[in-house]
């Protein structure tokens, strides 16, 4: 069975929920909808995710209006769980949902992004290869014919990885039970850092 592959920008995946206001000067109850997204909320600061600065919304108090303008914050949605008329569409395969995801987002702000997906191999090589500077940690994959279900992982996930040389110095501890092990590389100008 084939697989969709999906840019994973870390493990913290999690079901959001919001109410997005669908039509009217003045919000009524009846003016909203009730969805359920699985997505991941990430500020990006020059080119690249920045989870610190997506933290320090959590203790900036007085100062979370300044943060929120200085280092705006996007949603990537990766999978639809529940559609605005609240109805669940858990029992639908992964394209089904992505298809009604699509549809939903269509025309959203640039800080609603829907994450691509590929069942492209070389397409997925690629984006392992370019998209790792910029905070992705690998990619997810599902199969085609899955279903999301609640508490359960029914997906893999690929981290790519970047590796660098580097001496060891010493260690503390024993040489059979290293506790630490102190490193150094070289830097640009050939120097041990």
């Amino acid at each position: 069975m084939p697989h969709i592959l999906i840019p994973s920008l870390a493990a913290r995946d999690a079901p959001w929920s919001t109410c997005l206001r669908r039509s009217g000067p003045r919000p009524r109850p009846w003016d909203y909808v009730q969805l359920q997204i699985n997505g991941e909320l990430v500020v990006w600061e020059r080119g690249r995710t920045n989870f610190v600065l997506l933290q320090r919304r959590v203790t900036a108090s007085r100062q979370l209006l300044r943060e929120a303008r200085e280092h705006p914050a996007y949603y990537i949605a990766f999978d639809l769980l529940v559609e605005a008329a609240g109805e669940p569409v858990l029992d639908a395969p992964p394209v089904e949902r992505r298809a009604r995801l699509l549809r939903l987002l269509a025309g959203a702000p640039p800080q609603l992004a829907v994450t691509p997906q590929s069942a492209d191999v070389a397409e997925v090589s690629g984006w392992l290869t370019t998209w790792i500077g910029a905070g992705v940690e690998g990619v997810v994959i599902k199969r085609l014919d899955s279903r999301y279900e609640p508490g359960r992982r029914g997906w893999a996930k690929f981290r790519a990885g970047a590796t660098t040389e580097a001496i060891i110095g010493g260690v503390t501890g024993s040489i059979r039970n290293p506790e630490t092990l102190p490193l150094g590389r070289f830097d640009r100008r050939g120097r041990l850092r």
